[in-house]
């Protein structure tokens, strides 16, 4: 695969009904990341979720079905980024057959989207521009994990906390 694929109305209500409730009962932890050969760090709120059977299990099984291909799941977690938690441009690897899977859950609606940030770039190969992905309620994207991206936080004006469920995927061929 090469392109970023985008599946607005990912889950089913009841579906994401239920991952939004076990992130509810979640602690986040505070972590420093380091990108570009550990040049440039931020700060990013993050929760395990490689033992919530729920979105590590059954979630995968709906990824899998939806772009017809078997995963080995390496990690499955939620970041989150508050005002000023800005990521940087990075690669997640050079493997062409991984892949990264974002699921955004914050309940913006999509006619105030433009006003809350909290978008995903991507800095492709062969194009002398960027382009991004708003994060609206239940839309999932999947993309190569050798692809440059960098995901920024939600507007000032936004009390919530950006939380994007991320899945690191490894094709089973």
């Amino acid at each position: 695969m090469d392109k970023i694929q985008v599946i607005d109305e990912f889950l089913e209500e009841e579906e994401l009904k239920i991952v939004i409730n076990i992130l509810d009962d979640k602690s986040f932890k505070y972590y420093n990341i380091l990108y570009n050969d550990n040049k440039n760090e931020t700060s990013i709120w993050r929760t395990d979720l490689n033992n919530e059977l729920y979105i590590s299990k059954y979630i995968t099984s709906i990824i899998e079905k939806y772009f017809f291909k078997k995963f080995q799941v390496e990690k499955v977690y939620c970041n989150g980024q508050i005002f000023g938690q800005d990521g940087f441009f990075h690669r997640e690897n050079q493997d062409n057959s991984e892949y990264i899977f974002c699921l955004y859950i914050n309940c913006i609606k999509k006619e105030d989207i433009t006003l809350t940030g909290g978008y995903i770039y991507f800095q492709l190969p062969n194009f002398k521009y960027k382009i991004c992905y708003e994060p609206i309620h239940n839309r999932g994207i999947l993309f190569p994990s050798n692809y440059i991206f960098k995901e920024n936080a939600f507007a000032r004006f936004i009390k919530d906390m950006r939380r994007c469920i991320v899945w690191k995927l490894k094709e089973i061929i």
